[in-house]
């Protein structure tokens, strides 16, 4: 009698009055957004205008006791079925609030939870940048989470070009693969790298000053719209000179080629120099040249192109540097 009317003798001619608060009664409160929903929407699975009386299995189909944390049990699973052997088990409102199916209420926590936790820069990525829609076999558009692939080269293009790629390349460097062997989720430009991965990688040691110098200092590349244009980190030039200029204006050119090396072997400083006057120079020396400051001898000059300091050639004999005596007049006064 609280639903119908003494005198209605078939379903037909039942008048239901259940109310909010007793549909709320019955563990399923009528809120937003089923607050205004027709009552058929949700109650389906019988004809009323064929059953006089409501048998055991039409009402168990009619009125079936759904909880509001039921939503997979009238609503359209929107994933195709990708979370059905997740620990959600395709559950809505895991992920979804009651009330509204975006935005959802997985966030960093949850992802973390997943094989692949959100951190640094991924931290404020949307989820359609890495989540993209697809066509599967029941829909023309569903957005992909399981599984997702989390290859950095899935989402990244590589701006190597493959060069980290090759057949002799280390697959795995420190229990990480492929973008991650080097870069971390922080930023593009920090790397992990450092002196000892560059000579494990490459054979090379970097010595000195080379260890703290940044990876472009030595891989350049030519201009986009060079037709010399190299991949990334091609392999860096050895040779001094074609990294560093040349401060001594070409004079210790051989055969068109600058040896820095022959005369400068310390990576800590270049004012450290190996340089034997003796053997490399025509100009041994003595006793009393060898306490002087080489710049009492190797002079600045102003040039074009900047202040150089003179270094060959320079004169061997004395009065090139301590200039002529002049001879005493002569008289009768005496010398």
């Amino acid at each position: 009698m609280t639903c119908h009317k003494g005198a209605d003798t078939t379903w037909n001619e039942a008048t239901p009055r259940i109310t909010e608060p007793l549909h709320t009664a019955t563990g399923f409160p009528l809120v937003a957004p089923h607050a205004r929903i027709d009552c058929t929407k949700c109650h389906t699975g019988y004809d009323p205008s064929r059953a006089k009386q409501l048998g055991k299995e039409q009402w168990a189909t009619a009125y079936p006791g759904r909880t509001p944390q039921q939503c997979e049990a009238c609503h359209i699973d929107a994933h195709d079925a990708q979370f059905l052997g997740s620990a959600s088990k395709g559950r809505c409102i895991v992920c979804h609030e009651q009330t509204h199916f975006t935005p959802t209420k997985f966030g960093i926590d949850e992802h973390a939870r997943t094989t692949f936790p959100l951190e640094g820069a991924h931290t404020a990525v949307a989820c359609a940048a890495c989540h993209k829609t697809e066509k599967s076999r029941t829909s023309d558009s569903v957005r992909r989470f399981v599984p997702t692939t989390t290859a950095c080269g899935s989402c990244h293009e590589d701006v190597h070009k493959g060069a980290f790629d090759t057949p002799t390349a280390l697959k795995t460097w420190r229990g990480m693969q492929g973008c991650a062997r080097c870069h971390t989720t922080a930023d593009f430009r920090t790397i992990s790298w450092n002196a000892e991965d560059h000579k494990q990688w490459t054979g090379a040691a970097l010595l000195g000053k080379h260890a703290t110098a940044r990876c472009d200092d030595c891989h350049r590349r030519a201009p986009a719209s060079s037709p010399l244009r190299k991949p990334a980190f091609a392999k860096a030039p050895e040779a001094c000179a074609e990294c560093h200029e040349d401060p001594h204006a070409a004079q210790f050119e051989i055969r068109g080629t600058t040896d820095c090396a022959h005369c400068h072997q310390s990576t800590e400083s270049f004012a450290v120099t190996t340089f034997d006057h003796a053997r490399g120079s025509r100009f041994a020396l003595d006793a009393d040249h060898a306490s002087l400051a080489c710049d009492a001898c190797h002079r600045a000059y102003d040039t074009p192109a900047g202040s150089v300091v003179r270094y060959k050639p320079l004169g061997t004999q004395c009065a090139d540097c301590h200039g002529v005596v002049p001879k005493p007049k002569t008289g009768g006064q005496g010398p």
